[in-house]
């Protein structure tokens, strides 16, 4: 009998979705622009408006790689939707995405090639974050240094961000518990992360590139929906151009090199990146 299942994908990407509706449009881009093509992407809802249900009803029209999930509001914020993504999923990496944030047209490109590089379970890019005041900066660390890790998980400290994570689906089902609500004072992703740099047998990587944007929610509770897509659409527009990207990432590091103290824990493992945005500076 002939075979009829779908090849298993390279990558499966996971986007929880809540209220912020038209954003979602500008993520979804960002992944149908990807220079490597071969995904399946999960919308993972948790009690979406009936605009999101709009506008996933015509991108899984258009596009028979999008799946949407329905889901009603969970008690928590979404993590039980992010993990029954996971277990819905097919690809061999998971990768996730901010319904409201976007990738570079090479963000997928460059996660294969550091995960098949490193051997990786798990790997990040550098985190791009423009804040709610409009200013952007990259936070840094290595997690391939157990002094990162540590840091990580014995400090409220972040600097991994959810959309420049990849990791193999097989090493997800290896963890004790997966996506869940975290512990009170607890980012949920911190808590996720750490279950993973618990586990002595897993291996990890971050790779010294910005492949993502990611708008951070702090500052923009009070920005209509309608503003915040606008916002989505013009950060895409500027990954899309690549010099002006390219210099805004200069911009950023140089940012976070005046305001290193604030990176301190793990400054000194991109101690040659700070001094290059330094000696810019002084140039």
């Amino acid at each position: 009998m002939k075979d009829l299942r779908q090849p298993m994908p390279l990558f499966s990407v996971i986007i929880p979705t809540f209220n912020h509706a038209d954003t979602i449009i500008w993520a979804l881009k960002s992944v149908q622009e990807q220079s490597m093509q071969d995904f399946e992407v999960i919308v993972a809802g948790d009690g979406v408006p009936d605009r999101t249900r709009d506008i996933m009803k015509r991108f899984c029209a258009e596009d028979d790689r999008i799946r949407f999930i329905d889901n009603p509001k969970d008690a928590g914020k979404g993590e039980t939707q992010r993990h029954n993504a996971v277990l819905a999923s097919n690809g061999v990496y998971i990768a996730y995405l901010g319904d409201d944030d976007v990738w570079h047209s090479r963000h997928l490109e460059v996660m294969r090639s550091g995960m098949e590089e490193t051997g990786a379970d798990f790997c990040n890019s550098l985190n791009f974050v423009v804040d709610g005041a409009k200013e952007a900066s990259i936070l840094t660390g290595d997690i391939g240094k157990k002094f990162c890790r540590d840091t990580l998980l014995n400090l409220k400290f972040n600097f991994v961000g959810t959309s420049t994570v990849v990791h193999k689906r097989s090493s997800y089902h290896q963890l004790p518990r997966g996506w869940e609500p975290a512990p009170k004072g607890v980012w949920m992703d911190l808590h996720m992360w750490r279950q993973w740099f618990k586990e002595a047998n897993m291996h990890f990587a971050s790779i010294p590139q910005v492949t993502t944007v990611h708008l951070d929610s702090p500052g923009r509770d009070d920005m209509s929906v309608e503003d915040r897509a606008e916002e989505s659409e013009y950060w895409l527009n500027i990954v899309r151009d690549q010099p002006v990207f390219a210099d805004l990432e200069i911009q950023a590091l140089r940012k976070s090199a005046m305001n290193s103290g604030c990176y301190r824990p793990v400054m000194h493992h991109f101690q040659h990146l700070y001094q290059k945005a330094q000696t810019e500076l002084r140039a």
